[in-house]
């Protein structure tokens, strides 16, 4: 048998993005440097989710039968495996966070529309507000697995990013779209159910098939190529955010990008071919992104009310970064650890 293949680039990648996550639900240089905070959570920090899809779909895709077709046996049982794992990572973690729900609602005054707000959620955009990925994970891996078989490649891609473009509409040009007659009647219908765009199904499926077309093409770009294809992209993406924010297109939730699609192409062409030489750190940084993403709101969740009646003030913006940063990484370590010698149950979490 040979020795199973190793993407520590990959690896490396999530791990960074990881933590830039961390950076979109803390701001830490709002208060000092707002500038720098905006680049660096609405344009350097954008790219982390749209990469997790595409790393997903990648390696998901690789365990797939490719001469086979959708109904294959094995083809369909690596699908079901994967919902499974990600839907009872998903239940687990919405139960934890579903006790900051409830202790929520008990000290605002228990109302059943927070109950029925709260189901809408779990299912359309996330239990908690960052585990939007895990749903649209699951959303979208059906899509993209279905849309791969069923026709060409390419046809497959050209649909999921028609896909992608209504949703960037939705997401970044929403306050527009109100303004036409017809269009904003069914833009209205559409939040008041699904809430945001940022789903399985207009967000997920391009980098997911992106993710599928990398495990299944040798890449064509040289890493040289890819660098300059990375930094010219970038380029625009800071732009594109610079035109949306002058604009006043710019929100919370603004993340679907034009220019994402080429960054996250020519990121991944130059991550996958990176070659670092092996070392048992790599094994940490693969299964900690994953925690660190699910874990960190429990920090800051955790930490901003704990500090508060500690120093009687609010904590400052860099300090909740840092400290949820120091935490998560210490919560990984000891759960990595405690996963893999006694506690194997664990590994649901991850």
């Amino acid at each position: 048998m040979g020795k199973k293949l190793q993407f520590y680039g990959l690896d490396i990648t999530k791990f960074i993005c990881a933590l830039l996550v961390i950076t979109i639900h803390t701001a830490p240089f709002i208060e000092v440097a707002p500038n720098v905070n905006f680049y660096l959570v609405q344009v350097t920090a954008r790219i982390a989710v749209p990469f997790f899809f595409l790393a997903s779909g990648f390696l998901f895709f690789m365990k797939l039968n490719q001469e086979g077709t959708w109904k294959d046996e094995e083809n369909l049982d690596a699908l079901k495996r994967y919902l499974i794992r990600i839907g009872i990572l998903y239940l687990c973690w919405s139960a934890i966070y579903f006790l900051f729900t409830f202790a929520s609602w008990l000290k605002d005054g228990f109302q059943w529309v927070m109950l029925a707000r709260y189901v809408r959620d779990f299912i359309f955009t996330g239990s908690c507000y960052h585990l939007w990925f895990l749903p649209s994970l699951i959303v979208g891996i059906v899509i993209a697995y279905f849309l791969y078989f069923k026709g060409s490649h390419e046809t497959a891609l050209i649909s999921v990013a028609v896909l992608y473009i209504l949703g960037m509409l939705m997401n970044v040009y929403g306050s527009l779209l109100q303004q036409i007659p017809i269009v904003s009647s069914v833009y209205k219908a559409y939040t008041a159910v699904f809430v945001t765009s940022r789903n399985g199904l207009f967000f997920a499926p391009l980098f997911l098939l992106m993710g599928a077309y990398f495990a299944t093409t040798k890449s064509i770009l040289t890493k040289r190529d890819a660098i300059i294809g990375l930094l010219i992209s970038l380029l625009l993406l800071g732009l594109e955010a610079a035109m949306l924010r002058n604009f006043h297109y710019m929100n919370d939730l603004t993340s679907m990008y034009l220019f994402l699609i080429p960054f996250e192409f020519f990121l991944f062409s130059w991550v996958v071919q990176l070659q670092p030489k092996e070392h048992k750190i790599y094994r940490f940084l693969r299964k900690s992104s994953l925690l660190i993403y699910v874990s960190h709101i429990l920090f800051v969740m955790i930490l901003t009310p704990l500090w508060k009646l500690l120093f009687h003030t609010a904590i400052g913006n860099l300090p909740l970064y840092l400290l949820t940063t120091i935490c998560s990484l210490l919560f990984a370590g000891i759960f990595i650890y405690a996963a893999d010698t006694k506690l194997k149950w664990l590994k649901v979490f991850y």
